[in-house]
């Protein structure tokens, strides 16, 4: 073997790099405008007042089949700093290995003046691999004008051709033209010069081009002024088209389709045997079955693409392909086919859209795939297989394959899309067990038991095959630290697997020191962060399809075991709707112990525009539910938060206006000095005994619990441990009011029922009739309430409390308005009961002194009461 020297080292790497640049420079060039193009007669000399961003005064897009090129002319004006950032520079991105760019002109229009800002500059090609990150090299670049002094209110106009179409594509032609952008346009045109008549297929409300046939050729053409911008919704699915759109092609069928891209993936079963043969040599000689080659495509192939030219369409040879070890989803699924139609399997490969899923159904026929799965026959039944998952586990029929809807099967048979066979794999389920165990009052263990199938068992697999145990009983120890401080593991992770079955099981036990020290003092908060993330279903505007991902069936179970018993909590809540189901049960049992359990389950991929926006809600409401927080004495609120500013106003105001109230109640009837009362009767103090004990038991309710009343997190609803519906905010609103009114208003009554005011007997009578009112609503608002707050106990404090206001008013209001003790002890009586009073005399006697002879007449009236 010869040495080779520096010199020639040296010399190899310039002329390598002057090739490389000399290649980089065909890229691009500088030209005149080709003879086909329609030109536009305006000039765009002069700005126009607007507040968008950026206007397009102008957007020509014209393409010509015959010489496989295409055209463009934009002139945009630029009105923000925004603008400006956004588009001062001329980009174009191209395949090297077989498209050209042809600029032709790039000015700016400042002032009424022209200004040239092409010449002289050298544009830059950068590389721009955007799917590197997805491990795939398309060697595609960007030719770049960096344009220098750009400023608010400028007109850029330039004009450029792009010349080549993918060798996949032979003589066939694919164009999508959309007739909106995301900026308005003054005015757009469109056109397609063809030898052949094309195919027209318009979504999303895009408009029909016109047909004219001049000299022979076909000529589409679409011309329109005044277009409104679309703005971009970033919640839409991949597949809802947000902007008017037009088809042009040659391919006028699924078959067309089938029948271009079918030859890329020619199978030979010869070179299939001999591959599989020698898979068979390299494991020893052993015979080799279909799920062994399956796993050998999953597992030992690593994702790698290098797509360019008709590498981007057609996968490699299979021999290479085994050889080297890598490749991409085609070359995956070409290798597997080979495999296992040498194993006499009948397979074949499938075009699938990852993005579009389901759409692709929708669209007109074209090359509307970005992913090849295989399809095979056991039995005379067909399943699929995504030979780009790695760390499957389970039979061969029974591996999970994600929902991409419908594909196109290459064959050189099809004439229509198939949908994908999922029926035969099981759902993905997912079953957490969390078991607290208390050892001291503020000590315990945590055992975390999870089961996982399907799909949910391959994620556990990868992440185990990829990272480790050690990497991954870090990541969850971390997790479980951030919701309990000072949380370490006490045992290794234990993972058992059934591959069989296609399960995992995982048991991670924990150690915490102060379960209490959660978010706020003396509190645990349970968070369930994985079913968190299945509900985070992208939000979209009411009226559109929705794209649920995670299809399957969950189960998270919290187990808390204490000697302390919690507050009684029994109670079951559930929601349900097309494709999906809830249900949340909590269960305080007679020793002590609570169970919380959340089930979930969804059964569809696609929600329909009629149930989308009801899904959503439902999915909000759910997720509202996860988070539960548990104190020493049971369930309650997070009480965590500033106060709110707003609460206290309405406080001090509430107190205010009843005390306002009362005082205007107390002007009604002012004090009598006189002694023309009864004796009282001793049963009439047991009202004042009761509002005594009213009274202090709501002064003691407000010191241990009026904080909450005054929490942020209470008046902006949303720091709950369930969702709140209206029945539970109105009671909120009741109780909030209630407090400060029992405080004053029973403080009052047994004042006026020991000074024996006249008003005694009404105003008694009000303030029961109004508690019974009071207590009967809180009942009612809490059985119609879906809460979880509002639980069995509640309930029935609630209950008790309105049978005890009826009680009070069947007893006392017949006693105040009907018996003579209750007339005598609150009211006066004059002598003679014939003596009448003029409003003077009323005057003079009210300001002069009483006798003690009139005094004692229990027939005298007060002289003072107004009239």
């Amino acid at each position: 073997m010869h040495r080779l020297s520096f010199s020639r080292i040296l010399f190899l790497f310039v002329l390598l790099s002057a090739i490389t640049s000399l290649g980089a420079q065909t890229v691009h060039r500088v030209g005149s405008e080709p003879p086909w193009v329609v030109k536009s007669s305006e000039t765009f000399d002069e700005a126009r007042s607007d507040e968008d961003p950026v206007h397009h005064l102008f957007y020509s897009r014209q393409q010509h089949l015959p010489s496989k090129a295409g055209y463009y002319r934009i002139v945009s004006q630029l009105n923000t700093t925004e603008g400006v950032q956004g588009l001062s520079n001329v980009e174009v991105m191209l395949d090297p290995t077989f498209q050209r760019v042809t600029f032709h002109s790039i000015s700016v229009i400042r002032d009424g003046e022209r200004i040239d800002k092409m010449s002289g500059i050298t544009p830059e090609i950068s590389r721009l691999e955007k799917n590197a990150d997805q491990a795939i090299y398309d060697k595609s670049v960007q030719v770049i004008y960096f344009l220098s002094d750009i400023r608010v209110g400028d007109i850029i106009d330039y004009s450029y051709t792009v010349t080549g179409r993918s060798p996949a594509y032979k003589d066939e032609y694919e164009g999508w033209f959309y007739q909106a952008l995301g900026a308005p346009i003054d005015r757009m045109y469109l056109s397609v010069l063809s030898d052949i008549k094309l195919s027209m297929t318009t979504l999303n409300d895009g408009e029909e081009f016109t047909l004219d046939r001049p000299g022979g050729q076909w000529r589409y053409t679409w011309e329109t002024e005044d277009i409104e911008a679309v703005p971009y919704d970033p919640y839409a699915a991949p597949w809802d088209l947000q902007l008017p759109y037009a088809h042009l092609t040659t391919l006028e069928s699924w078959e067309d389709v089938g029948s271009l891209f079918a030859p890329l993936y020619k199978v030979n079963p010869d070179v299939g045997k001999r591959l599989a043969l020698q898979l068979s040599k390299e494991r020893g000689g052993v015979d080799i079955g279909v799920l062994d080659v399956v796993d050998f495509v999953q597992n030992e192939i690593r994702y790698l693409g290098q797509e360019s030219g008709l590498s981007a369409y057609k996968p490699s040879d299979p021999k290479v392909i085994m050889d080297r070890r890598f490749g991409d989803c085609k070359d995956k699924s070409y290798l597997l086919v080979h495999l296992l139609q040498g194993l006499g399997v009948r397979a074949h490969p499938m075009l699938v859209s990852i993005e579009s899923v389901h759409g692709v159904r929708d669209w007109p026929p074209g090359n509307n795939f970005d992913h090849c799965i295989v399809q095979y026959e056991i039995n005379g039944i067909r399943y699929h297989i995504d030979p780009t998952i790695a760390a499957q586990g389970g039979a061969l029929p029974a591996r999970a394959v994600p929902d991409y809807g419908y594909g196109l099967v290459l064959d050189g048979k099809s004439t229509e899309l198939l949908s994908i066979n999922t029926q035969a794999v099981s759902a993905p389920e997912m079953s957490v067990t969390e078991t607290f165990d208390m050892i001291t009052a503020d000590s315990a263990t945590l055992q975390v038991t999870s089961r996982l199938t399907g799909a949910r068992a391959d994620d556990l697999r990868l992440q185990l095959r990829q990272r480790g145990e050690k990497a991954l009983s870090i990541d969850y120890e971390n997790y479980y630290k951030s919701l309990y401080p000072g949380l370490s593991m006490s045992d290794p992770i234990s993972f058992y697997e059934s591959p069989r079955y296609n399960e995992v099981n995982m048991v991670e036990s924990y150690t915490i020191p102060d379960i209490w020290s959660g978010s706020s003092p003396e509190s645990l908060v349970l968070y369930y962060a994985e079913l968190s993330q299945v509900l985070d279903h992208s939000q979209k505007n009411s009226g559109e399809r929705l794209y649920t991902p995670s299809p399957g069936s969950y189960s998270y179970t919290t187990m808390f075991s204490s000697d302390n018993r919690f507050d009684e909590y029994d109670n079951e809540w559930s929601i349900q709707g097309d494709g999906y189901f809830y249900k949340n049960r909590i269960i305080q049992s007679q020793s002590g112990n609570l169970s919380i359990k959340h089930l979930y389950s969804l059964d569809k991929s696609i929600i329909g525009a009629d149930n989308s926006e009801k899904f959503l809600q439902d999915h909000r409401q759910i997720a509202e539910n996860l988070a539960i927080e548990l104190t020493p004495h049971g369930l309650a609120m997070s009480q965590a938060g500033p106060t709110s500013f707003v609460a206290i106003l309405a406080a001090v105001g509430l107190v205010a206006a009843i005390i306002f109230l009362l005082w205007r109640i107390h002007q009604i009837d002012p004090p009598d000095k006189s002694d023309g009362y009864q004796s009282v009767s001793p049963w009439f103090y047991l009202l004042v005994v009761g509002a005594v004990i009213t009274v202090l038991f709501q002064l003691y309710s407000f010191i241990m619990e009026g904080s909450i009343y005054f929490s942020k997190a209470l008046w902006s609803f949303d720091e709950y441990i369930v969702p709140v519906d209206i029945y539970f905010k109105v009671l909120l609103v009741l109780e909030f009011v209630a407090m400060p009114f029992y405080i004053l208003a029973y403080s009052y009554l047994a004042y006026i029922v020991i000074s024996r005011r006249t008003l005694a007997k009404s105003y008694t009578v009000g303030v029961l009739l109004i508690n019974l009112v009071l207590m009967g609503i809180c009942a009612g608002l809490c059985h119609m309430a879906t809460t979880q707050l509002t639980d069995a106990a509640l309930i029935g404090e609630y209950n008790k409390a309105a049978i005890r206001a009826a009680v009070q008013c069947g007893i006392w209001i017949p006693v105040l308005l009907l018996t003579e003790a209750s007339h005598s002890m609150f009211c006066k009586r004059l002598a003679d009961k014939n003596v009448q009073l003029s409003p003077v005399d009323s005057d003079v006697i009210s300001e002069a002194p009483i006798e003690d002879k009139s005094a004692g007449d229990a027939d005298s009236v007060n002289p003072s009461r107004p009239s």
